[in-house]
């Protein structure tokens, strides 16, 4: 049996994993990093950036309409999903290439295979075991679907399933209308897919403001998506045409639906089994790995990351909890773990969703005393210039010490127009120096400007 040392081994090479290896290497420590199927993990292959190419490409196809608006005639026949396919596996590949790149230029040990935690310091890789004087868990997680319904990955799939979809459904039913939902709802509808999505709770993104999440229903309707909210789905199986689901609503009534094509998009949950957790007394709650300060578990030199802890399910949140886990390790540790009040949620829908902090609802349920500054995007000069008038922003702050609480942005450019608030936050600043900022007008981020007057 072959082994090999490291200080550091990390088990899963998405964005928390492979940015920790990075940070820990440039810092001076031999790094493995192990992966069990394609470097880059949920976020480069089957997340972020395949969704994001996809959202690209729809809101070029929704600005035919503008062209057609200036007199332009355009040909709108011989569009060929499965280019779309292809361009979105080329985005993939070249990225995983930059990280492959990044991970030899670091001398960083890159193995593959499914790594099982065999010991406090000892990883096996197959019949290799690895030891190492640290070890980070950053699995990341897997789709999860609902209740008598197991997807078969070809007429019923998931969100890891989609991006090897060749061709255009003629109609789509999504079940669950959060983040995943909604983004890839809002791109089949836009290439020509006749859209349902079905939503369990009251609202579409049912962790956003109910103002911006009601916003960009209004939206996604005019585009063509329809809505099913406070709606649950009874059962759902495969026909010979397709798919067939009956659904009921909080009042009872009961529908039949038909899709060529049904995606399970109820979220995911932490991939934590078959890596050897059992053995070594690490504490879980409600499926996730518990950590303490520095994302470190009960064994003091085994850490957690991203997906397989309680915080938020982003890469941006994995990313930072990788460089936060090996500061700790280097002995220069400074932020104890990620500030969940600080973390931005962008939703790639059009109009967009960008927002941070508590809810207006959240803040009612603390009984904080709150001021609010809202306004229309389309009381906005750029708005009304690019005619993208949907929208608006919500700037919740503390009444007495006017610390900004919340930012709840929905429109065009909203996960951008989000970040300047977001950082004035993270600085302490109140909205009183934020108001002596000078925006550019017209922008997007005038908004911030004008809520604030």
């Amino acid at each position: 049996m072959n082994s090999q040392n490291f200080d550091l081994l990390i088990i899963g090479s998405g964005p928390g994993g492979h940015t920790a290896a990075f940070h820990a290497a440039k810092n001076g420590l031999t790094v493995g990093m192990i992966e069990r199927k394609a470097i880059g993990g949920v976020c480069m292959n089957v997340g972020c950036i395949p969704s994001k190419a996809m959202i690209h490409k729809a809101a070029l196809v929704n600005q035919i309409g503008e062209l057609e608006h200036m007199g332009i005639a355009v040909e709108k026949s011989g569009f060929d999903f499965s280019k779309v396919y292809e361009n979105t596996c080329q985005s993939v590949a070249n990225l995983k290439k930059g990280i492959e790149f990044v991970v030899k230029k670091n001398k960083i040990e890159y193995i593959q295979g499914n790594g099982v935690i065999t010991g406090v310091n000892t990883v096996k890789v197959g019949e290799i075991e690895y030891t190492a004087k640290n070890i980070i868990i950053a699995t990341g997680s897997t789709p999860t679907s609902i209740p008598g319904v197991t997807p078969d990955h070809k007429m019923i799939i998931d969100s890891d399933d989609v991006f090897d979809v060749k061709e255009l459904p003629k109609s789509l039913l999504v079940v669950g209308g959060g983040v995943i939902g909604v983004e890839l709802g809002y791109v089949f509808n836009a290439f020509g897919s006749e859209v349902r999505i079905v939503e369990y709770l009251e609202q579409i993104l049912p962790f956003e403001d109910k103002d911006t999440a009601s916003t960009l229903a209004r939206s996604l309707k005019k585009q063509g998506v329809k809505l099913s909210t406070s709606t649950k789905v009874l059962s759902l199986e495969v026909t010979k045409d397709g798919v067939k689901a009956e659904i009921e609503n909080k009042k009872g009534v009961k529908e039949e639906i038909e899709a060529s094509l049904a995606l399970i998009a109820t979220g995911r949950k932490p991939n934590i089994s078959n890596i050897g957790l059992e053995g070594l007394g690490l504490e879980t709650e409600r499926g996730f790995v518990k950590v303490g300060d520095f994302c470190q578990t009960v064994v003091k030199n085994i850490y957690a990351i991203g997906d397989v802890i309680s915080t938020p399910m982003l890469a941006h949140v994995a990313a930072r909890e990788g460089i936060i886990a090996v500061d700790h390790i280097l002995g220069k540790g400074v932020n104890k773990c990620v500030d969940a009040q600080l973390v931005p949620s962008a939703v790639y829908t059009e109009p967009q969703v960008g927002s941070f902090g508590k809810t207006e609802a959240k803040l009612q349920e603390e009984v904080v005393e709150y001021e609010k500054k809202q306004i229309q995007y389309r009381a906005l000069g750029k708005a009304v210039a690019t005619g993208e008038l949907d929208g608006l922003i919500k700037i919740l702050t503390d009444s007495n010490t006017k610390q900004i609480l919340g930012v709840h942005c929905v429109g065009a450019q909203a996960t951008e127009v989000i970040h300047s608030l977001l950082v004035a936050k993270t600085a302490g600043l109140g909205v009183d120096e934020v108001k002596k900022t000078i925006f550019a007008h017209p922008s997007f981020s005038e908004i911030i400007s004008e809520a604030l007057h």
